[in-house]
């Protein structure tokens, strides 16, 4: 499909599913964690061959909109505090905005607030007050060097093409601008056994587009390549499900 979708951080429910990077396939088996969930269900993971690759495909996989957590929303929050404070905002763009966006963030109250996403499921006081976009964020139909901030969160593991977004949103950043981003990760844990290593589960099983998970250096030297500084990378979960925040100045 090759479009961009809906933030999501649902856990999945367990099934077995095949994985594939390149040429290479794997397979990726449901784990079933000892602790109760809040709703009263099992916590769910998959674990899955620690390659060295920067990322794998899911297949027969969705996303939908959920709210964003506590814990991930104040990470970009400080990012956002630490990088941009005392700086002139004149506009925001967040990619993959829903209900609960990253553009209520204090920082941003005097800045143009641009949310994108490929439609607008639901609506909330703080989503009524941006700009709206829809559309696909392979082919963003700004102007070059538009926006100071760039905000994306759980929306480029939806992304069959992500590399295409990340190239335009390198383009319609400004020179010296931030772009933020919060992504499902596979990382070292003390966890890991037999060359098998936890990664987040697959989540939004409505939408038929949970494609990857990414490595940290994957994160650091492929979504920030041909920015001037990687200036933060934050591990913000490490497990059942992996996620980290991170920051690049262009």
């Amino acid at each position: 499909m090759g479009e961009l979708g809906f933030t999501s951080e649902k856990k999945g429910e367990p099934e077995t599913a095949a994985i594939r990077y390149s040429s290479c396939l794997l397979h990726l088996v449901p784990h079933i964690g000892p602790k109760c969930c809040s709703s009263g269900g099992r916590k769910c993971y998959f674990t899955a061959f620690s390659v060295n690759f920067c990322a794998i495909s899911i297949s027969n996989c969705g996303i939908s909109p959920e709210t964003m957590s506590p814990d991930v929303f104040k990470t970009f929050a400080n990012v956002v505090s630490s990088r941009l404070s005392g700086r002139p905002l004149a506009s925001v763009l967040e990619i993959g905005a829903a209900a609960q966006t990253l553009l209520a963030i204090d920082q941003f109250n005097s800045a143009r607030r641009v949310a994108f996403n490929m439609r607008f499921d639901k609506l909330s006081p703080e989503l009524e007050k941006a700009e709206r976009v829809t559309g696909n964020s392979n082919t963003l139909e700004f102007p070059d060097e538009t926006f100071d901030c760039v905000l994306s969160c759980s929306t480029l593991e939806h992304d069959k093409y992500f590399w295409r977004s990340i190239a335009e949103t390198k383009r319609v950043l400004k020179s010296g601008g931030f772009f933020i981003v919060g992504v499902p990760i596979y990382m070292t844990l003390p966890t890991d056994k037999d060359f098998t290593t936890q990664t987040y589960a697959r989540h939004g099983l409505a939408y038929n587009a949970d494609f990857y998970r990414y490595s940290e250096q994957a994160v650091r030297e492929v979504f920030f390549e041909g920015y001037s500084e990687v200036t933060d990378e934050i591990i913000v979960r490490r497990t059942p499900n992996p996620f980290m925040v991170a920051a690049g100045k262009k």
